[in-house]
């Protein structure tokens, strides 16, 4: 009998230890932490250098019955054992230990990517933000890096913003608007809140859905990147025909937010632009073959068209082009005018690209 109450005694102790949380080793002062989706016990471990059984203990009326369902927004109390900043960083910056999407390893200051991580949560970890990381990786699109690419961490000294989420998720384009002429060279305008790491990519087509122009880039505000809102604007160049129909969409990937759209109209010819035509001069009485003399410039792509026309606007010799090289300098053409008789009439020129750009002289053609 005495035996089996030994046994037993025995068999009590050993599952005590297995269900007891490990006791704290040491002082530690206790911080306030809100659980974040995808969070385990476990995950918050780590961060504080403590184990999930003593931050279940402490918060076990918190979380119930079972330690493995964590609610997010849920409020805990977890014991901070990292002496002041969780996982002493080994280069001198923060480190906050691998996170969700964020749980590669660190080498000196280099992080390498894995599966799953992004720019925010890395920047997150290493209490940065996705602008800084960006710009000390020469990162032209933040949603963009693959497993294994080297990141070189900038060091930083205050904890990751405070998440304020924005009242609404939303995306709006104020320029360009609906009927807008664009130049070469435009910068496209708008506002968000929501967006997924604030990223927003403004995309230029033709009506016939080709793709001429793509710039990312991301909001400017407090919390951009974790649920704020903010201004964000974006330079294009689009080389196309003055005149081209097409449409501009700005959207956000993975926000799950609607695109918007603009339709406009590309190529608005510089302001310089100017076609002038120095011979013949007016009034003058032309033979049946004759050069027409002229100038421009700023009228690069594209060409001069050269036409001489009756009086009420027939055209007497089918149009004829004359490149300009660079858009700007002279340029001369030569014309054939079959008239049967003395004819009042003009000498026209105007660009390819846009008509608007011309020059005229009245003439007189013999047709000898």
């Amino acid at each position: 009998m005495k035996r089996l109450l030994f046994v037993m005694l025995i068999l009590v102790v050993l599952m005590a230890a297995l269900v007891a949380p490990v006791a704290a080793s040491g002082n530690y002062q206790t911080v306030t932490y809100v659980v974040k989706p995808n969070d385990t016990l476990a995950s918050i471990a780590r961060q504080f250098c403590t184990t999930w059984q003593q931050i279940y203990q402490i918060n076990q009326a918190v979380i119930g019955p079972n330690p493995n369902v964590l609610r997010s927004g849920t409020v805990l109390q977890v014991p901070n054992q990292c002496g002041g900043q969780p996982v002493p960083p080994p280069s001198g910056g923060c480190n906050l230990g691998p996170i969700s999407h964020a749980m590669g390893p660190l080498n000196g200051n280099v992080y390498t990517v894995v599966a799953g991580d992004t720019l925010f949560s890395i920047s997150q970890r290493f209490c940065t933000t996705v602008s800084q990381l960006a710009a000390a990786n020469g990162i032209r699109h933040p949603w963009l890096i693959f497993v294994g690419q080297r990141l070189t961490v900038p060091v930083g000294s205050a904890p990751a913003p405070t998440p304020t989420p924005p009242a609404q998720r939303f995306l709006t384009m104020s320029f360009p608007s609906n009927g807008a002429v664009l130049p070469a060279t435009w910068t496209a305008t708008g506002t968000g809140g929501g967006l997924f790491e604030g990223n927003v990519v403004v995309t230029a087509f033709t009506n016939a859905g080709v793709q001429i122009a793509q710039q990312a880039t991301i909001l400017q505000g407090a919390n951009v990147g974790t649920g704020g809102s903010g201004n964000w604007s974006a330079t294009l160049t689009t080389n196309v025909a003055a005149g081209t129909p097409g449409y501009v969409i700005a959207s956000s990937p993975q926000s799950n937010v609607p695109p918007v759209r603009a339709n406009v109209t590309y190529g608005q010819p510089p302001a310089s632009a100017s076609i002038a035509i120095t011979s013949p001069t007016a009034n003058m009485q032309l033979p049946r073959t004759f050069n027409v003399i002229g100038s421009a410039n700023g009228v690069q792509p594209g060409a001069v068209v050269v036409q001489a026309l009756s009086q009420d606007g027939t055209v007497l010799f089918a149009e004829t082009s004359v490149a300009v090289p660079g858009g700007s300098g002279p340029w001369t053409v030569t014309l054939t005018v079959p008239v049967g008789a003395l004819t009042n009439g003009q000498l026209v020129a105007f660009w390819t690209q846009n008509p608007s750009i011309r020059s005229s002289v009245p003439v007189r053609f013999s047709g000898l």
